[in-house]
């Protein structure tokens, strides 16, 4: 099978050409001898796999074809970060870039790999996962995507690499044996974008979600796309239907995976809602909420990690995923490996990272071991963030690490003990006038107890008053009702209050004790602010049905 890719590159003649470098055209010569120099470098390498990973598509293969021609099996890592060249390094593997050469540790280590190409991806401990594939698997997809989609365009561009299973498919393997040709670079911008499509004629754009939901909001290119594919993550309708506009074609986006190759298309901007299964993909329900992939590009039937909502037109919806595994930025992120590696930071217990719905990026949370630590970090506001960057850039690449952190004494824990998704949620509500949540334990489906940081920067603390600043008491009072809303779900218009009283003084770096208590019945929530066991205020809040 990989004689079919070389051949069909061999048939072009040397002046054919095979892609663009900066819109300037490549021809099979010029290859011709980036090959022969790959070549010259991969014959000094002991070591049967061999990791390439080039951000220059028509660099990597260059070294791809050289690695057939001298019988090393490629690997494929995700990314360049020093952990995964020492996990490469230490599996037996060389590395090989833009650079050189680094040889394995243990060349023996390796063997075990059956295949012609290994990926790697996330696994759910965090480890990478090396997915073995053979050229037979990888062929097949490449008739079926051929067979789905005949009409693509003569050249291949894309905003997404190809060392990972999508690009690898969509930008190099289609391409080569098909005759279209490659565009070297990464499209970063729309003004790439633009520029591309006005120097390069029948373009095909291989992108994901996190480009296009942004190119919508730049000026409209004069040349329509003839095909845009989306794969790496969930494409929202809205961002689908403004992309389709802009680039002058709809959208198809591809679900799957690297270990199961692609299962599914569709097409939101053409009216589409379901996935249709690519031919010869069966999906069938395994038990309740697990399902079964049956594919030809697999030797055998594959549990997916994915909850899916099955139609008897064999369409279906994807729902959620059963791990705990994330795309954020096209790459695959284990949250679990990302939460182990925070809680080796001195003085946390425990650790948190959630997708933050609004923008696709990632939040932390911390929970510190005891009060001193956390009265030091709270001290020292920036230490935290700073030191967990500091961490988490050692293992993984600065888009994937978290933007915002909050650090608390405990976690919001539910009725059972647990903490779920959507308390780690709340903790980030953007609310300039609201205090940051410490610490949020539900004491029945009816109230909850919060822990609050009256910080110095809360507006209310401006001018009231001028040297001896003091939490006013509307301030107090709109704090219980936005609280009560964010944790009880509480709805209904304010109409009044009852037995209200203003005990103590709340100021500026205060942390309290919030408790609330809303009784249906009487359309009343009950609140009692504490401040080092001090009542500082009590009351009603009284609300319409």
């Amino acid at each position: 099978m990989i004689n079919q890719y070389l051949s069909a590159y061999e048939q072009l003649s040397s002046f054919d050409v095979i892609g663009f470098r900066l819109s300037t055209p490549v021809t099979k010569s010029d290859l011709d001898e980036k090959i022969l120099l790959a070549n010259a470098l991969i014959s000094n390498i002991n070591d049967d796999y061999v990791s390439l990973y080039f951000d220059d598509t028509l660099d990597f293969t260059a070294h791809l074809f050289a690695c057939w021609q001298r019988g090393k099996i490629p690997v494929l890592p995700g990314d360049a970060q020093p952990e995964s060249k020492i996990l490469i390094k230490n599996k037996g593997i060389a590395w090989v870039d833009q650079q050189g050469y680094i040889p394995s540790s243990n060349a023996k280590t390796a063997t075990n790999l059956a295949a012609e190409i290994v990926l790697l991806t996330s696994g759910s401990t965090g480890e990478p996962t090396f997915v073995s594939k053979t050229l037979a698997q990888l062929n097949t997809e490449v008739a079926v995507l051929t067979e789905t989609f005949p009409s693509i365009g003569n050249t291949v561009a894309a905003t997404i690499t190809h060392q990972h299973i999508y690009g690898f498919l969509f930008k190099v393997l289609w391409p080569i044996k098909t005759a279209r040709k490659i565009v070297a670079e990464r499209w970063h911008y729309p003004e790439q974008i633009i520029a591309g499509l006005n120097e390069i004629p029948s373009l095909c754009l291989i992108s994901s979600p996190a480009h296009l939901s942004r190119v919508g909001n730049n000026p409209k290119p004069q040349t329509p796309f003839v095909s845009v594919f989306s794969s790496g993550g969930p494409l929202a309708k809205d961002h689908a239907l403004s992309a389709a506009n802009w680039l002058g074609c709809n959208i198809q986006e591809v679900y799957g995976s690297t270990e199961t190759g692609g299962i599914a298309y569709r097409s939101q901007s053409a009216g589409d809602t379901a996935w249709t299964p690519f031919p010869g993909i069966n999906i069938s329900e395994a038990n309740e909420n697990s399902f079964t992939i049956e594919s030809p590009y697999l030797s055998e039937p594959q549990l997916l990690s994915d909850k899916l909502k099955l139609y008897p037109n064999s369409s279906f919806d994807v729902i959620g995923r059963q791990d705990r595994i994330v795309k954020i930025h096209e790459k695959r992120v284990s949250l679990t490996h990302m939460e182990n590696i925070l809680q080796k930071m001195a003085g946390v217990e425990k650790a948190h990272i959630l997708v933050d719905a609004s923008n696709g990026r990632l939040n932390a949370v911390i929970q510190t071991q005891s009060e001193v630590i956390f009265e030091n970090i709270a001290n020292n506001k920036n230490w935290l963030r700073q030191t967990g960057l500091n961490l988490l850039k050692e293992h993984f690449e600065s888009t994937l690490i978290p933007k915002r952190w909050r650090c608390v004494k405990t976690m919001p824990e539910n009725l059972r003990g647990k903490v779920n998704q959507s308390d780690l949620e709340k903790l980030f509500v953007k609310d300039d006038r609201l205090p940051r949540v410490l610490a949020a334990t539900q004491l029945d489906s009816n109230s909850i107890e919060l822990t609050l940081d009256i910080a110095s920067n809360l507006p209310w603390f401006s001018g009231h008053f001028p040297g001896q600043p003091i939490l006013p008491g509307v301030a107090s009072t709109f704090i219980v009702h936005q609280m009560a809303v964010i944790w009880l779900g509480l709805k209904g218009q304010f109409i009044g209050m009852d037995a209200v009283k203003y005990q103590a003084i709340i100021k500026p770096d205060d942390q309290v004790q919030l408790s609330l208590k809303w009784n249906s019945d009487t359309q009343r929530l009950t609140y009692c602010y504490l401040c080092n066991e001090i009542k500082c205020g009590t009351g009603k809040l009284k609300f319409d049905k």
